[in-house]
């Protein structure tokens, strides 16, 4: 039985905390039943996941051992080429080791990020640079967060967390390792993936959002039996989101890419859509 996960991520230290009132990281496993069917098996909050010690730390257990084929997670997998060390992703992931003061239930701050990958304190020029597979994006009216843009909706807080979370889980990263890979983690953006599927990729947030999460689980049903767990996608949009993670991952495995690689941005990263 193939076994994928997807993963709604959050940048947001307190996001985190075992006690938080309104947690955004969802964890959905989903199955394969047959070449063109799915089913939702499991979802629930990064509290919810089973062991010990702090959420994070369970997330990273959870990839470094769970059994499952590939898993798509909401954040950027790298930054900018620009940015990059010498040795590229792999230096950059082992960066990771180097943060005084940074255990395996946390990640630097966003500010902390910054200054580490960029060497700098100050706003960049451009301000928020874009990797290549952000820029294809955004050239399709997706909004996009810049990697390195650490003021209010920037997305090196996320990008903090999730890099961390790479170098901890030491899991086989696509498109860096082959897609045949065990336990391969592959980066999603669901509003991508929305904007592919033809569906609402904005405004599916919160009460407002509530006619279009209806419209995205309604065509979503002809691909994913959502079970028991219907209403909660309808009610919650970070749970849909994880949900929609997930194809990410079946993608990557059942070659079903929308959009291949381009050979000079490899080393930047991959936001992987399902077709």
């Amino acid at each position: 039985m193939s076994v994928y996960l997807g993963i709604d991520f959050s940048g947001t230290q307190e996001m985190w905390d075992q006690k938080v009132r309104k947690p955004n990281v969802w964890i959905a496993e989903v199955i394969k039943i047959n070449n063109s069917r799915y089913k939702l098996t499991d979802l629930r909050t990064v509290q919810q996941l089973e062991g010990g010690g702090k959420p994070y730390s369970r997330l990273i257990s959870l990839l470094r051992a769970g059994n499952y084929e590939a898993a798509g997670i909401d954040a950027p997998f790298s930054i900018p080429k620009a940015f990059l060390p010498k040795l590229g992703h792999k230096e950059l992931l082992e960066s990771f080791s180097d943060f005084d003061g940074i255990d395996e239930s946390d990640f630097p701050a966003a500010e902390m990020f910054f200054k580490n990958v960029t060497g700098q304190t100050d706003k960049l020029s451009p301000p928020k640079p874009l990797r290549c597979t952000e820029q294809c994006w955004a050239s399709q009216n997706v909004n996009v967060r810049s990697t390195l843009w650490v003021e209010p909706r920037g997305g090196s807080g996320m990008t903090s967390a999730c890099l961390t979370l790479l170098h901890k889980a030491q899991r086989p990263i696509w498109p860096w390792s082959k897609r045949s890979s065990k336990r391969l983690l592959v980066e999603a953006f669901p509003a991508a993936q929305l904007k592919v599927w033809g569906m609402p990729h904005t405004k599916y947030n919160g009460d407002n959002g509530s006619h279009n999460r209806k419209i995205i689980v309604k065509e979503l049903s002809k691909r994913i039996s959502f079970g028991k767990d219907r209403q909660m996608v309808i009610g919650n949009a970070d749970a849909l989101d994880a949900v929609i993670c997930a194809f990410a991952a079946i993608a990557v495995k059942t070659r079903a890419l929308h959009s291949i690689p381009l050979k000079e941005c490899i080393e930047e990263g991959w936001i992987a859509v399902h077709i």
